[in-house]
This record gives structure tokens, C-alpha cells and sequence, in this order.
């Protein structure tokens, strides 16, 4: 994050898909001055370790673990559960259960907090919760990072979706050092912000 991100004064980030608290982490050593994380999972097992994390980093910056789904209206959805980064409301696997969840939309979550950082890893549900967080997104213009791998056509659509919504923003591909190395995320840069 850091590295694009830079100087660009990161005060409040939320956090889609956030499993069990690794990318809090990430922002919380890569953007100086991060006070709040809003960090997203609705795997119930992922969840209850990243509510041990939010506990565990709260003398560095602020973590409020919730347990939902990001999505485009507040409900509940069906959710294949397999407590790795696998699960998702269109997963599957041998091992995975099904139930439901709560599904938030990002404006609901945030409200009238300023939010400057939104980070999207959420198994194929990327576009949905950018039209949940729509109003948050035109009112406050934070910087995004949203993954572009789970879907086909995310490489298409999601910078369309972004452009639409951010058309002053620049927009980077990158690609995380991982294995499988089939993980890429759009980050979306206000020109406000100072580049490393």
C-alpha cells in the first residue's frame, strides 16, 4: 500500500474482505498515520481470528472487526463457508458448509465518517460492494485497491466501474508477491495524493 499510496494522509481505511486481519496489518505498518480500520469479513472462522487481531493491534491503530459481507443493499445472503480465502456467496469446496450471512452496504457501515482508503478483496462481489459504497466513495474521493481476479470480465468492468465513479483518480494494475500468482488489484489514486 505504501508505495502508492505515499504521503497521502490515510486517517480512516475500510476494509472488504479482510479475513484474519493480514491486510489490516498491511495498512496499519504501510500508511503512516492510520488510526481506523473498518475490517469486513463474514466467514464466521476468519471472523472470530480477526477479532482476536483487532484486539491485538489496538495500541496501534484502531481495528473495528465486523462480521458481514460487503454488498450492493443490506440483507442476508447465502455463504459457502470453508474458513480460507476460498469461501465466498459463490464459493465451493469439499469441505465447505453453507449459511447465512449478513450482507452490509459500505454507506450504511460508514455513515458520516470520512473514509480514505477503501481496499475490496471480496470473492467476486467487488462490483456490488462498489455500488454499496457509492455515496461514501463521491463524497469523500478516498483511494481504492480492488481485486481483479475472481471474476473474468473484473478486468473489464471493475476499472469502467471505478472510472465512473472516480474519473480524476490514476488507476495502477499490481500484482502482489504471492503463490498462486493469479491475485491483481486496480488501485485508484485521487491526485491529491504525493506518489512515492
Amino acid at each position: 500500500y505504501g508505495k502508492l499510496l505515499g504521503d497521502f494522509g490515510i486517517l480512516t481505511a475500510l476494509d472488504g474482505g479482510a479475513f484474519r486481519g493480514d491486510s489490516a496489518t498491511d495498512m496499519a505498518a504501510a500508511l503512516p498515520g492510520i488510526s481506523c480500520i473498518i475490517a469486513c469479513e463474514p466467514d464466521r472462522r476468519s471472523y472470530k481470528k480477526l477479532s482476536e487481531f483487532a484486539s491485538d493491534i489496538s495500541g496501534k491503530c484502531k481495528v473495528e472487526a465486523l462480521e458481514c459481507a460487503l454488498g450492493d443493499k443490506c440483507g442476508e445472503a447465502d455463504y459457502v463457508s470453508s474458513g480460507s480465502r476460498g469461501s465466498g456467496r459463490s464459493g465451493r469446496g469439499h469441505r465447505a458448509s453453507t449459511e447465512r450471512i449478513r450482507v452490509l452496504t459500505a454507506d450504511s457501515i460508514v455513515q458520516n465518517r470520512r473514509i480514505d482508503f477503501i481496499k475490496l478483496d471480496v470473492e467476486g462481489d467487488e462490483e456490488a460492494a462498489l455500488d454499496g459504497a457509492r455515496r461514501i466513495i463521491l463524497r469523500d474521493r478516498p483511494a481504492l485497491a480492488v481485486s481483479l481476479y475472481h471474476r473474468t470480465d473484473d478486468i473489464v468492468r471493475l476499472p469502467e466501474a471505478v472510472r465512473a465513479l472516480l474519473p480524476e483518480c490514476k488507476l495502477f494494475l499490481r500484482r502482489p508477491p504471492c503463490i498462486p500468482m493469479w491475485d491483481l488489484t486496480l488501485y485508484a489514486i485521487p491526485d491529491r495524493a504525493q506518489f512515492i
